[in-house]
Parts: C-alpha cells; structure tokens; sequence
C-alpha cells in the first residue's frame, strides 16, 4: 500500500462579515486567515492562509472562497477563518466546519448552459457533472454576472424542483427566467449542501426582452371606439325642434322624449 500523497485540496468559502465588534460600519477589512488542520479547533494554529480581502468595505451577503492546497488526500480537515482589519487586528475565528481532502487531480463539477441568448420570460436549460460528493440539497441560481451570492433571481435545487430529492453528481434542469430580469449577461452558479459553497459557474450567456408588435395606427383597440360611437350616438337624438319660448309645451315634451 503507498502512503496517502499530499496533493490534496480543500475548497473553503464563507461570508464576509459587514460590521466591527460595536456593530459600526466595517471599512478598513484588509485579510482573511483560514486555519486549517486536522484537531477541531484549528483557529490560531501553525497552519493558516493569509488572503486579501477583495474590498475593505465588504456588502451583505458577500461570500469569498479560498483553495487550501498541499493537504494529505483522504484525511479530515477542520478550517476556521478570522479576519484582519488594516490596523493588523484580528478578530475572532468563525465556528469551525470539517471535510475530507480529494485529490488536486480530481475531476472538478461544470455547469454549462446550451444556449448564448435567452428571453425574459422564458427558460434555460443548466447541465451538470462531476460534483464528488452530491447532497439532496446541492442547489443551481441564475445570477447576473459577476454579482454576489445572495443576489439569485431563481434557483432549484438538483431534483429540478423547490423540494429537495437525490443527490445527483450530474444532470440537467430547466430554470425559468423570470420576467424581472433586465437584459444583460448572466450565468448560472452550482452551490453545494443550502450553502454559497460555490462549485461551479457556468460560461456567460446573455437575456433579452421579448419585444410585443405594437397594434396597426388604423385599426385602434376598440376601447378607443366605443366612446366614439355614443358621441354619435348622441348627436342623432339631439331635438330636433328648439323653442325661444321657454314655457313652450311643444319644447318642453321634444326634450324629455330626446332624452
């Protein structure tokens, strides 16, 4: 038997925190560490990964992601990340979370879409394979391109519904494109376990607006005619007789019965 090789991986992501310690505002973030190791309680350990922050002034919902790398494939890992402000503090690890290294050389999950051009309100097709370790709940989100992770505009989980079913290492699903969706590019994202643990991201592919072909200039809705027709209408039951005399009889009766 050979020994297991140190070519293994783990793919860690989290959410970014918003505020400091007094609940103000969190503007000058400047690093992550991810601590990692094989005891439950790896935060302050030897072995950690220092990562730049992407902002200093991080939104809600924001999730980063890390690839910690040289790890011993087969074996338990535990990883807690902290954050470190541009003055070098520190704060306090997050609660820990536990996975089994794979192999650097695994397959990694793809998500495609077959299409460049979608209509809103209409539909896509998103593929899948390769996830090494499926859950009932690993989940697929239309994004605008680029955006955070909670910014979805629709998501199904891998069962092709709302409610979770098999886990599936591959498959397809048909997402809706809502009607809400601006014309732009947009693509779609494969989360792991009810998580923004990301695993993959589809290519790029654009939505558009269906454009509705506007009613002939000589043929109006008939919502415009009708009150046409009463003027009409109207006009024909105008008296046909007036009287300068205001007590005439006559007048009086070819009034009422035009009315």
């Amino acid at each position: 038997m050979q020994a297991p090789g140190n070519a293994g991986v783990l793919d860690a992501s989290w959410s970014a925190p918003t505020t400091n310690i007094d609940t103000s505002g969190l503007t000058d973030l400047a690093s992550y560490r991810v601590y990692y190791g094989v005891t439950s309680s790896p935060c302050g350990g030897p072995s950690f990964l220092q990562l730049a922050a992407p902002t200093t002034t991080p939104s809600p919902e924001e999730t980063v992601s890390a690839r910690l790398r040289g790890l011993v494939t087969g074996t338990r890992y535990y990883v807690a990340v902290s954050a470190v402000n541009t003055a070098g503090n520190e704060s306090d690890c997050s609660p820990p979370a536990d996975a089994v290294a794979r192999d650097d050389f695994a397959e990694s999950p793809i998500v495609n879409v077959p299409t460049a051009s979608v209509p809103a309100p209409g539909s896509a097709t998103a593929t899948w394979e390769g996830i090494a370790a499926p859950t009932p709940t690993d989940w697929i989100g239309l994004y605008a391109e680029g955006t955070a992770g909670g910014a979805y505009l629709a998501w199904i989980y891998v069962s092709c519904s709302q409610t979770p079913g098999p886990a599936k290492a591959s498959g397809s699903c048909i997402l809706q494109i809502p009607p809400i969706a601006p014309p732009g590019r947009y693509e779609f994202r494969l989360y792991a376990a009810n998580m923004f643990t990301r695993l993959a991201t589809s290519g790029p592919f654009m939505v558009t607006h269906r454009h509705r072909r506007a009613a002939p200039a000589s043929a109006p809705p008939s919502a415009e005619r009708q009150p046409r027709r009463r003027a009409t209408q109207a006009q024909a039951t105008v008296p046909a007789r007036q009287s300068d005399v205001a007590d005439d009889p006559g007048a009086v009766i070819d009034w009422l019965l035009n009315r």
